[in-house]
């Protein structure tokens, strides 16, 4: 029996179709909105429009891949922890480096602890560019086939996409399986702990999941963007345009949702925002508040003139304070929290810590986001452990 030659012209297509498969694997890969997003063109703000600044003291900068880039290894680069940053599959990471010294230890270009980390692996492990994922430890890794150089920009890209962790240098793509749950934490993300340049920084996470309890976007109204129902009232709250979208005015009203289980205080409750004052009261001023269970407040400037954050446990003392004060015109983001043995509040990456144990009583009274005389974006509440954390207190009594 006659065999049949293939065409010269089938043989080419199906040798251009292997070479695109297999040589250019991200060639069509689609491109998800950025949940983060750093040029370091003379600042550290996100322009992603999610809010995810970074804080240095204070940042220095210098030329870059384009434009300006960030200059490391001069102190610590903070950006606060926030849902979109926290690790889920379709995670990716980009950005370029370019090294002023090799270190004798690993060097940290983004890590969020305890979730994920790219980083520059020590000499005596090669010295190469290296992705983590963090499960039940941080091993395995996927390491690139290039060594870092001193001198050189490199094109960085890392992620996750649920079933493979991988990384690429300048165009070299490199992956291992790495499947499971994640470990999702509340670290923030630390950038640039190695001497260099870090530039053009972009991370996306399609993945990411809304876990709180309540999300209110101020876009224009007082909705719960969570849908879990805890919509704002109240009469003559206005807005004012903001990088992203829109802030509420609390000069304009006080705003308020009725209590709700998830709403009470209970070991795990977070409060997210950020805040802005024009000009910034001298006396007490309540953000939010659930009266009886939980506030946060900017303290009186002869009390510091900080943020406060307290629990009410049997007495609202001792509370947790920021320890500068604060100015007008500036943006302060600001993540407080109770664990149920202690309280810690973030102001711009910057922590405090307070030890704080006791069993809180729930309240009916509303949660309040009061007049205080500055703006308000994007609060989030979490108490996700609340209705379980009840459950369990009533089956022990």
């Amino acid at each position: 029996m006659s065999k049949t030659k293939p065409s010269t012209c089938a043989s080419l297509t199906t040798c251009v179709f292997f070479f695109v498969a297999v040589c250019t694997p991200r060639l069509f890969a689609q491109e998800h909105p950025a949940v983060a997003s750093w040029s370091f063109d003379g600042d550290l703000v996100d322009r992603s429009g999610r809010g995810n600044d970074a804080f240095a003291k204070p940042p220095s900068f210098t030329a870059g891949h384009r434009g300006q880039g960030l200059r490391c290894g001069q102190g610590s680069i903070v950006v606060p922890d926030s849902p979109p940053l926290r690790v889920a599959p379709g995670l990716g990471l980009e950005c370029w480096v370019k090294l002023h010294a090799l270190g004798t230890s690993w060097q940290p270009v983004l890590i969020k602890d305890g979730e994920y980390q790219l980083r520059i692996d020590p000499p005596h492990e090669g010295g190469q560019f290296s992705f983590f994922l963090h499960r039940d430890g941080w091993e395995p890794r996927v390491r690139s086939g290039i060594t870092a150089q001193v001198g050189v920009w490199y094109h960085l890209h890392a992620g996750w996409d649920g079933r493979e962790i991988w990384i690429d240098v300048d165009g070299r793509r490199t992956s291992r399986p790495r499947s499971g749950e994640p470990v999702v934490g509340a670290e923030p993300l630390e950038l640039g702990q190695f001497e260099g340049i870090l530039d053009e920084v972009r991370i996306e996470n399609p993945g990411a999941r809304f876990s709180g309890a309540a999300q209110w976007r101020f876009d224009g109204d007082l909705r719960d963007a969570s849908e879990h129902g805890h919509h704002l009232t109240g009469d003559g709250a206005a807005f004012v345009p903001v990088p992203g979208g829109q802030a509420f005015n609390s000069a304009s009203a006080k705003v308020q949702t009725r209590s709700q289980p998830e709403l009470q205080l209970a070991p795990g409750l977070r409060i997210d925002c950020a805040v802005y004052f024009e000009q910034v009261p001298t006396e007490i001023r309540t953000i939010a508040i659930k009266d009886g269970e939980y506030q946060l407040r900017l303290n009186s400037l002869q009390d510091g003139g900080g943020f406060g954050f307290f629990v009410n446990l049997d007495g609202w003392e001792p509370r947790v304070s920021s320890r500068e004060r604060v100015v007008p015109g500036r943006w302060y983001r600001l993540t407080a929290r109770w664990d149920g043995m202690a309280l810690t509040l973030d102001v711009n990456g910057q922590r405090t810590r307070v030890t704080r144990s006791g069993i809180p009583k729930a309240a009916s009274h509303p949660f309040v986001i009061n007049s205080f005389g500055g703006w308000l974006d994007n609060p989030l509440l979490s108490t996700s452990s609340a209705r379980l954390w009840r459950r369990q207190v009533g089956r022990r009594e």
